[in-house]
């Protein structure tokens, strides 16, 4: 069992770490991580750029006020722009308003 007391799912084996900050900024180094959900994605958001060396503004980030408000998103980037970590508020899955969000934060592409 896994912890909790969960099974593993037939023939899954996951292993789990604790990365601290030098850690884990060195396995995001030069890579683009997007995330995409709603209020509880947004905080696991914040805490992962924040273990990574980046700081999160996720204040005040959520979709409201239907089409006359902009669709949430969020990038932080290291000093060097070698990292970026990015994060866009759901409030429908694939709506069409939320996936042009998507398509934007995506034609980032990989950092140089």
């Amino acid at each position: 069992p896994r912890a909790g007391g969960a099974p593993a799912a037939a023939g899954v084996n996951v292993d789990l770490r604790r990365f601290d900050p030098a850690d884990a900024a060195a396995c995001l180094r030069g890579k683009h991580v997007m995330i995409l959900g709603e209020s509880t994605t947004r905080d696991l958001y914040g805490a992962f750029a924040d273990v990574a060396g980046l700081r999160a503004n996720i204040r005040g980030c959520m979709n409201s006020g239907g089409r006359a408000k902009p669709i949430c998103h969020r990038t932080v980037a290291s000093a060097d722009n070698e990292t970026r970590v990015s994060f866009q508020f759901l409030s429908s899955s694939n709506a069409s308003r939320e996936m042009e969000v998507t398509r934007s934060l995506v034609g980032y592409g990989a950092p140089a």
